[in-house]
C-alpha cells in the first residue's frame, strides 16, 4: 500500500498553456498541458513513458505511464478543466503530478477500495486505487495559483540514490508491504472494435489480496461511449490456463495455438480476449517471483 503523505514532496508550477515539452537532461519537469479530451489519457501515458526513455530510465517507464493515464483520466472526467501533466526527478523519486482547476479533493479519497464481487465494475475512484497500489508515495495539496495537484511517487528518479525497488518495497522488520505487479497487455477482441481504438487488458496484483488478480480491459485511447470493465480472477486460474482450459466461477482461460491464450471473462458481448500468451506468463511470473521474495523477507513466527 503506497504511503499517503498530506504535505507535497513536488511544488508544481503550471505553464498555463497548451505545451508538450521533455527537457532532455529532466533537471526541469517533462510537461503535457492541454484541454480536457477524450484522448488526453492515452497521451499521457505514452508522454509519461517517453520522457522517462528520454532520461535514460527504462524501468519505470510502464508505472508511471499508468500513473500518468489515470491521473490525467481523473482529471478529464471529474474536473473537466484545463489538466497539466509534470513528470519530473526528485532524487530517487520519479513524481508523477497532475494539476486541474478544480480545487475539490478530500483525503480521504485515497482510502478507497474496490467493491466486491468477480464480475461487477469497482465504483468511483477506482483509478486512485490503481495509483496507490502501484506508487510508492501518493498525496494532493490545493495549489496557491488555485485548483489542486495530485501526485505519486515511483522509485527510480536518481539511479545514483538509494532507490526503493518499486516490486518489493519493506518497511520494518522485514516485512513486506504494498507490493504490487502491474502489466497492460494489447489484445485482440472477438467483437467488433470502433475504428482507430484497440484494446488494452491491464494485469494487477498486489501483496494484501495475494490469491487474486485484477482485470481491467478498456479501450485506448478512451473512447467517449465504450467503458472500462473490471474482473478479478484467481492467480491459479491465470497459470493454468497456459498450459491447459481453465475455469472458475464463470471466468475461462486456455491456451491457443501459435502461442496465445484466450480469455473468456464474461458472457457479455466483447467479454472475450486474445492475448499474447508470453505476456500473460511474464505477469504470473513476476508475481511469482514478488511473493517468493515475500516470504523470503517475511519475519520469522516465534
Amino acid at each position: 500500500m503506497a504511503q499517503v503523505l498530506a504535505a507535497p514532496i513536488v511544488a508544481l508550477d503550471p505553464v498555463g498553456a497548451p505545451t508538450a515539452y521533455v527537457p532532455r537532461a529532466g533537471s526541469a519537469p517533462a510537461v503535457l498541458a492541454a484541454e480536457p479530451n477524450a484522448f488526453l489519457p492515452h497521451r499521457a501515458r505514452a508522454f509519461a513513458c517517453r520522457a522517462c526513455r528520454a532520461w535514460g530510465l527504462p524501468e519505470p517507464a510502464d508505472a508511471a505511464g499508468l500513473v500518468a493515464d489515470e491521473l490525467v483520466a481523473n482529471a478529464v472526467v471529474h474536473a473537466r478543466t484545463f489538466v497539466e501533466l509534470h513528470v519530473s526527478r526528485r532524487g530517487e523519486w520519479l513524481v508523477v503530478a497532475v494539476h486541474d482547476r478544480d480545487p475539490a479533493f478530500r483525503p480521504s479519497w485515497w482510502d478507497c477500495s474496490a467493491e466486491d464481487g468477480h464480475r461487477e465494475p469497482r465504483g468511483a475512484r477506482y483509478g486512485l486505487c490503481i495509483v496507490r497500489g502501484t506508487a510508492a508515495h501518493v498525496g494532493a495539496y490545493p495549489h496557491r495559483d488555485g485548483g489542486k495537484v495530485v501526485w505519486a511517487a515511483l522509485p527510480g528518479g536518481d539511479q545514483r540514490a538509494p532507490a526503493i525497488d518499486l516490486t518489493a518495497p519493506s518497511l520494518g522488520d522485514g516485512a513486506v508491504v504494498g507490493t504490487a505487479v502491474r502489466r497492460t497487455l494489447s489484445v485482440a477482441g472477438l467483437g467488433r472494435t470502433a475504428r482507430g481504438w484497440r484494446l488494452e487488458l491491464q494485469l494487477g496484483w498486489r501483496a494484501q489480496d495475494p490469491d487474486r488478480a485484477d482485470l481491467t480491459l478498456r479501450p485506448t485511447p478512451a473512447h467517449p461511449t465504450l467503458g472500462q470493465r473490471h474482473w478479478q480472477a484467481p492467480l491459479e486460474l491465470l497459470a493454468a490456463g497456459l498450459t491447459r482450459p481453465a475455469a472458475h466461477d464463470g471466468l475461462r482461460v486456455r491456451p491457443e495455438p501459435g502461442g496465445g491464450v484466450l480469455l473468456e471473462l464474461g458472457s457479455g458481448p466483447g467479454d472475450s480476449v486474445r492475448a499474447a500468451a508470453d505476456r500473460l506468463r511474464e505477469f504470473v511470473d513476476a508475481v511469482d517471483a514478488v511473493r517468493s521474495g515475500a516470504a523470503l523477507h517475511a519475519p520469522a513466527r516465534r
